[in-house]
């Protein structure tokens, strides 16, 4: 999993990549247990640190920021929007984000954990895992909304939860990733 991994729409009929659709992926190793994983989209940098973890047969990545920096370094409500902006806004308060993950030698799959489907099975009973709503204002001229849901289960009961749901297209499919390695002559 270690390099650069980006994401394009299909190769034209010249066989050519087109633009970039989603963001660079940068994974490093840690340590023997994780990766840094930098995240970056519209040029903004997001440090989190990954850990791949296999329940079964499958593989998932436990995801969660790195670091925050230090208050005076650069204000928090900024960076908490650059989080937000490249998708991360779970991650401005201490959280993890778990995806489903497949690879080969050049290809890489990230199929994140749906907020959407997690919401409605929450709401309507279908499964019980304790939790809470993210809520908040994007703006102070803004209603409050619902961000998202924060798993706040032990993590036993998550690690079933994701095992239990790793065939359920709809739990893992938003949004999907479909990365392939970048290499010194790629020219994306």
């Amino acid at each position: 999993m270690i390099g650069t991994w980006v994401s394009f729409e299909k190769k034209t009929e010249t066989g050519e990549m087109p633009e970039r659709k989603d963001g660079i992926f940068n994974f490093q190793k840690h340590d023997d247990n994780s990766y840094d994983l930098t995240y970056t989209e519209k040029d903004i940098p997001v440090m989190l640190r990954a850990y791949l973890v296999q329940l079964g047969k499958y593989k998932f990545l436990d995801v969660t920021l790195a670091e925050i920096p230090p208050s005076g370094q650069e204000p928090a409500v900024t960076y908490g929007l650059q989080i937000a902006n490249n998708g991360f806004w779970a991650h401005v308060a201490p959280a993890h984000t778990f995806a489903k993950v497949s690879n080969s030698s050049d290809s890489l799959k990230i199929e994140m954990l749906n907020n959407g489907w997690m919401r409605e099975m929450l709401k309507d009973d279908k499964i019980k895992l304790e939790h809470e709503i993210f809520r908040g204002k994007a703006a102070s001229n803004e209603k409050e909304r619902s961000y998202g849901i924060i798993i706040t289960a032990k993590t036993k009961e998550l690690q079933e939860f994701v095992l239990n749901n790793a065939e359920n297209s709809e739990a893992f499919s938003n949004p999907r990733f479909e990365l392939v390695r970048k290499t010194e002559n790629d020219k994306r």
